[in-house]
């Protein structure tokens, strides 16, 4: 909306649109290498959280110094929230989108094949998904703490409708605002879904790997594994190749496709769950039915 207000050169307020474009945007850059500093460790969630309430600030007084759309005093709390609300969405995909980029980049030393047409490669390590949550909490805290002062702020000023509500993401079907579940599966919401329950918890330590058109394969030969070191430091291992073909079959839940044998019963039972939990296809499985209309969600 900002960048489309900006480009307008008629609107009377482009200009005030294009500085709070700017600001905005600048806050953003930080708010990016802040999230890589997290997923390196060498800032804790305290300190992720503390480094959001700046920022946040921050991107509201980008608004407020432009005067876009109006000066956001209390006297404007709907686009004082409305800003808040709009930084918490941006940091919080960012967070995400950061999860899943580091999450896939470490999957493609396990690749064999090269990228083309038949050629698909599918990682995921549950750390990433821990990390996540963990930040996700740390932002949320902090939006709730920036709220609470402007909360206290606008109240003394006889302003006492603000209040800042965390989105229902999974709801609106906003892959990539909601978990790292849902951004990693894929970016849209209507087919090739390779996780059916966004709100599966993965077990610790776990990593899952699979790759289509890998070296000598047709792309309809596939093979998937998984990794998993217990409490005990014990690594618990399973692979398969297989076969789209076999028994014309075009959609494996991979609990179908690989087996664990683990003594820790609760461990084993999570492990079966989130290997339920996870899909794989031919390509193309999924078009006829999303070409009709349909979608691949929850599956």
């Amino acid at each position: 909306m900002l960048e489309m207000r900006a480009a307008n050169k008629n609107s009377w307020d482009a200009e005030a649109a294009a500085a709070a474009l700017q600001g905005t945007n600048a806050v953003m850059t930080e708010a990016k290498s802040l999230t890589g500093k997290y997923y390196d460790g060498k800032i804790s969630e305290n300190e992720l959280q503390a480094e959001y309430e700046r920022l946040s600030e921050r991107y509201v007084a980008a608004f407020v110094d432009s005067g876009y759309p109006t000066r956001l005093t209390c006297g404007s709390i709907q686009n004082r929230l409305g800003a808040q609300e709009l930084f918490y969405d941006e940091f919080r995909m960012v967070a995400l989108k950061e999860a899943v980029s580091r999450n896939n980049a470490e999957g493609q030393q396990y690749a064999t094949g090269e990228k083309g047409a038949k050629h698909t490669v599918k990682y995921y390590n549950s750390d990433y998904y821990y990390k996540s949550e963990a930040a996700i909490a740390a932002i949320t805290k902090g939006a709730y703490a920036v709220a609470e002062e402007s909360k206290a702020l606008c109240k003394e000023l006889g302003y006492n409708d603000y209040e800042f509500e965390v989105p229902d993401y999974k709801s609106d079907m906003y892959n990539l605002y909601y978990n790292f579940n849902s951004a990693w599966s894929n970016n849209f919401l209507a087919n090739d879904q390779y996780i059916t329950d966004y709100d599966q918890i993965p077990p610790k330590n776990f990593q899952w790997f699979y790759e289509t058109g890998g070296s000598g394969s047709d792309g309809n030969t596939a093979s998937t594994w998984a990794r998993l070191q217990d409490e005990s430091g014990l690594e618990h291992y399973a692979s398969r190749n297989f076969s789209y073909e076999d028994g014309v079959k075009g959609l494996f839940q991979v609990s179908e496709l690989l087996q664990f044998n683990i003594r820790d019963y609760e461990l084993d039972a999570q492990v079966k769950r989130f290997l339920s939990s996870l899909q794989v296809f031919q390509r193309g499985y999924f078009f006829d039915r999303y070409a009709a209309g349909e979608m691949n969600v929850f599956a």
